[in-house]
């Protein structure tokens, strides 16, 4: 790479430009947008990066093949506890956060990734978050978390004010 980056860089341009499941090129605007598969793989990485995985434990239904319907793991990064939990259903589905078997029950900050169908293509802009804020009101029911259908969810301490 050092001795010749000239051809790096063509490597690189090709990688972006000519197939990138995470990357579009659309050549008539010459833009470069994220796809829904990019917006994932950046909402994992932001939360698993780097991180630590906490043991944990999630009692779903099975929808397929050693399947479940939901999965969560608990993410310590920089002193700050993250949950990540994916709903791969169409449907609503409620989530228990539960710590040393005792309900949790404080505020959380709740974002989500969500798709209409199992075959959206979405797109971002490189810079735009990919991350939708849900609302408390429209995210809890009699007290449970519910999850958007398919979706990605990172729960977080909301910030002190």
């Amino acid at each position: 790479m050092f001795e010749y980056p000239q051809l790096f860089t063509v490597a690189n341009f090709f990688q972006i430009n000519a197939g990138d499941a995470l990357i579009e090129y659309d050549k008539t605007t010459a833009t470069h947008t994220r796809t829904g598969y990019g917006a994932a793989y950046e909402v994992i990485r932001d939360v698993f990066e780097n991180g630590e995985i906490c043991e944990s434990h999630v009692d779903a239904t099975i929808i397929g093949k050693n399947v479940e319907s939901v999965s969560a793991e608990a993410v310590t990064k920089d002193g700050k506890l993250t949950i990540f939990a994916i709903n791969k259903t169409p449907r609503r589905v409620p989530f228990h956060l539960k710590f040393n078997g005792t309900s949790y029950d404080r505020p959380l900050a709740h974002r989500t990734l969500s798709f209409s169908e199992v075959n959206e293509s979405k797109s971002f802009a490189l810079n735009q978050p990919v991350l939708s804020v849900v609302n408390p009101r429209e995210g809890i029911q009699d007290g449970v978390i519910l999850l958007p259908p398919l979706s990605l969810n990172r729960f977080d301490k909301p910030p002190t004010k």
